[in-house]
């Protein structure tokens, strides 16, 4: 049986670059004879609308997508338009589709399945994403109303079995990484296999994205790496990738050069957790870029590292590195020692300041309201911005939400904390609500943008 398979994404996402999960699992698929049709719905939205509305793709206005009540106001997606998107994808008369589900993209994604769903066309739909694992994780299984079956973590492996069990005619089985719902019984495990050696990845191809559309013209996304190998208490990214895997020197640089052939593009994005995972790639990416004169521009996150000294940072601009976004999170050490994070204040002090030296002006995230995080720990974390804002170009504040599998969910009872959701929880002795974290993120703000360069971003997480 010939098997068509639809990849979608629905707004809103980042409409900077072409999604890099989707052009890897069309690739991926691609190499294994199967027919794939992708439809970037969020970049066709963006682009649509007018000038004034494209700012609620900023991340200051995710909540707009996060709420429903709010994501209902303000109708950007609106009925004619899932009309529209529907009659799109069934005219490609595909078996599955699959959607990727991200947290500010999911009321968006039910509604366009909801009207596949009631199509009754016989197409299979498949749910993946990191949204769909939180979900799974928070026992929210009503996406099973929407869909046939959960890909869990990484996608290319399980998708690429659902696939095969279509094609022959069989029912879908639950297995690692693919859950199923039968007799109102889940089945499967979020546990997955993991593609050890991701060089053997195929390289993603964009001809299947409308570059032209995307809002920073002549970039396309990269990665160095899957995985983090940090170990923060609060961070989802570490349980989605479940460990760090990194990819060989010769390998990026092969794909950089292709892109840099076949799109005339030399600006890269790093999609990674984090660059600086494994920091002897990172040198030898940065020699052998600078050895052989490889023009290539790249930035993205970065862990605090005691060994980023200005020399290395120095060997980092010279080898095209634009921009550093580092996790920081708070200026206290009481609070990073909560965290599980592996530095101290001095050494960010020292990194933030190296990194100005070598000719980069870092961005920084901040994160407020870690259980234990109080008056004098929010204090120490001002007193930081005050210090280091001369070296920073911007700030980009958050505040905790408690995802599903990390340290700080599953100790949840423990840590004293009444659970509502990610976002509407509290410990028990009222000192940490949802009312005090917006309060500490207003007056933080206060001193970003009296302090550094560059207005900060203020995103719900």
């Amino acid at each position: 049986m010939k098997i068509k398979v639809v990849l979608v994404i629905c707004p809103q996402v980042n409409p900077d670059r072409p999604p890099l999960s989707l052009a890897y699992l069309t690739t991926y698929l691609a190499k294994r004879n199967i027919e794939v049709v992708c439809f970037d719905f969020n970049i066709d939205l963006y682009f649509r609308v007018d000038d004034k509305k494209k700012n609620l793709w900023d991340s200051q206005c995710d909540i707009d997508w996060l709420d429903e009540n709010r994501y209902n106001s303000i109708n950007l997606v609106n009925e004619s338009i899932i009309r529209e998107w529907v009659g799109q994808i069934c005219q490609t008369s595909p078996q599955i589709i699959g959607f990727s589900l991200l947290s500010t993209n999911v009321y968006s994604t039910l509604r366009l399945a909801k009207e596949i769903k009631a199509k009754n066309n016989g197409a299979r739909i498949i749910f993946g994403g990191p949204e769909t694992y939180r979900l799974f994780g928070l026992g929210n299984y009503g996406i099973f109303d929407y869909a046939d079956a959960l890909v869990l973590g990484e996608g290319e492996e399980s998708l690429y079995k659902i696939i095969s069990y279509i094609s022959n005619d069989k029912k879908i089985e639950p297995a690692e990484g693919i859950v199923v719902k039968e007799n109102d019984i889940l089945l499967g495990y979020d546990r997955f296999n993991l593609i050890s050696n991701i060089d053997e990845m195929p390289f993603p191809d964009y001809d299947v994205f409308p570059l032209y559309k995307y809002k920073e013209k002549g970039q396309l996304p990269l990665i160095f790496s899957r995985g983090c190998i940090g170990r923060c208490a609060f961070c989802f990214e570490r349980v989605y990738w479940k460990r760090f895997r990194c990819r060989s020197v010769d390998n990026v640089i092969e794909e950089i050069e292709l892109m840099k052939r076949k799109y005339n593009i030399w600006c890269f994005s790093l999609n990674d957790s984090l660059m600086n995972g494994n920091i002897r790639f990172l040198s030898e990416f940065c020699d052998r870029v600078i050895s052989e004169g490889i023009q290539v521009g790249w930035w993205g996150m970065a862990r605090i590292d005691s060994r980023m000294t200005e020399e290395f940072l120095i060997k980092m601009v010279k080898a095209g590195c634009k921009q550093i976004a580092y996790g920081i999170e708070s200026g206290s050490q009481k609070v990073l020692n909560l965290m599980h994070k592996d530095y101290d204040v001095s050494t960010i002090d020292r990194i933030l300041l190296n990194t100005y030296r070598a000719g980069i002006k870092p961005g920084i995230n901040l994160m407020l309201g870690f259980p234990g995080e109080e008056e004098e720990d929010f204090q120490q974390t001002c007193e930081l911005v005050k210090r280091n804002g001369q070296y920073v170009s911007y700030v980009n504040i958050s505040i905790l939400g408690i995802e599903p599998f990390t340290d700080v969910y599953e100790n949840r009872i423990k840590m004293n904390i009444d659970f509502k959701d990610a976002t509407n929880w509290k410990t028990r002795d009222r000192k940490n609500t949802y009312q005090i974290r917006i309060e500490r993120a207003k007056r933080l703000a206060e001193v970003v943008n009296k302090y550094v360069e560059k207005v900060f971003n203020f995103a719900n997480t």
